[in-house]
């Protein structure tokens, strides 16, 4: 599960892999104006968050944000994504 605001942030040459990703389901993307909307979804569909932000403030009501299996942060280093 990936916010909107990632989607945005993926290469040209990258969309089709994503929206093909999307269209079979591997991928659920959710807006991402509001970030408890996406732990929503995410604690209903049992889905792992994927995410630039670390969301601690969230933590105490979605504390399975917490677990490295339902949480993976996302950062870009020198235009290169890595999963940390």
């Amino acid at each position: 599960m990936i916010g909107t605001d990632l989607v945005d942030l993926v290469e040209y040459d990258e969309q089709e892999l994503l929206e093909r990703a999307v269209q079979e389901g591997l991928i659920v993307t959710v807006p991402s104006t509001s970030p408890q909307a996406v732990l929503s979804v995410a604690q209903q569909l049992n889905a792992v968050v994927v995410s630039m932000d670390d969301l601690r403030r969230l933590r105490l009501p979605y504390p399975w944000g917490a677990e490295k299996e339902r949480f993976v942060k996302l950062a870009c280093v020198e235009r290169h994504w890595a999963f940390t």
